[in-house]
């Protein structure tokens, strides 16, 4: 039950970010900053129970407690990581490398966790920052963690194709919907950035990171 209500309070905590913008009201930098600063700090409180061994692994219709809290942990740092550095974009949203969490909690944990991070983090980061197509994301990202999900336990060459495959699919997707919002030459441009800036730069990261989590806590390589 601790890991639910831990999880329930950094998903709370995250929704905090997207009432301002939502009734377009500027959100306090004091506000952003405590909000950020509480879902790290409970985060690393759900992360070290993990560590725990547990005999019995409850599930539920979908999820198991540990799978919930573990969206609700990553869930919280992909938001943190996109907001902490976001590099604005010509086609009207921004370009970020936060999606090395989303490829991280994949190869981790799979699809499920993968997918269901890649679109409660996104979608709280855009509502915060105000970006207008935020739907876009849920099927963006959603596909990119699913996808990259599927490797979760497979050979380091498997995890590089699934990553870039379902990084092609999260840019391919943003690409399409920016050839009717801004016109293709600047549909191109935000699409190569997004190609070999966020997602080959977090696919990198998020490989190395989850292998080197994998070593050092050995229960998470089954």
């Amino acid at each position: 039950m601790s890991l639910i209500s831990n999880s329930a309070g950094i998903l709370l905590g995250l929704l905090t970010l997207a009432v301002p913008p939502a009734y377009d009201v500027a959100s306090p930098t004091a506000l952003t900053a405590r909000t950020m600063v509480s879902a790290i700090m409970v985060s690393i409180g759900v992360v070290l129970s993990l560590r725990t061994p547990m005999v019995i692994k409850p599930k539920g219709p979908l999820l198991s407690s540990i799978e919930i809290a573990t969206v609700s942990v990553f869930s919280a740092i992909y938001a943190i990581a996109i907001l902490m550095i976001v590099i604005p974009s010509p086609t009207g949203g921004y370009t970020h490398i936060g999606d090395v969490v989303v490829f991280t909690a994949a190869l981790l944990f799979g699809y499920r966790v993968g997918g269901l991070v890649g679109i409660i983090g996104a979608v709280v980061a855009d509502l915060h920052t105000g970006y207008s197509r935020w739907f876009v994301s849920i099927l963006a990202h959603g596909l990119e963690g699913a996808i990259a999900g599927l490797a979760k336990g497979r050979s380091l060459v498997f995890q590089v194709i699934m990553c870039i495959i379902g990084g092609f699919f999260m840019a391919s997707t943003y690409f399409l919907i920016n050839i009717f919002i801004k016109e293709f030459p600047l549909a191109v441009i935000s699409y190569v950035r997004d190609l070999f800036a966020q997602v080959a730069v977090s696919m990198v990261l998020g490989i190395a990171i989850a292998n080197v989590i994998k070593r050092a806590l050995p229960q998470l390589r089954e």
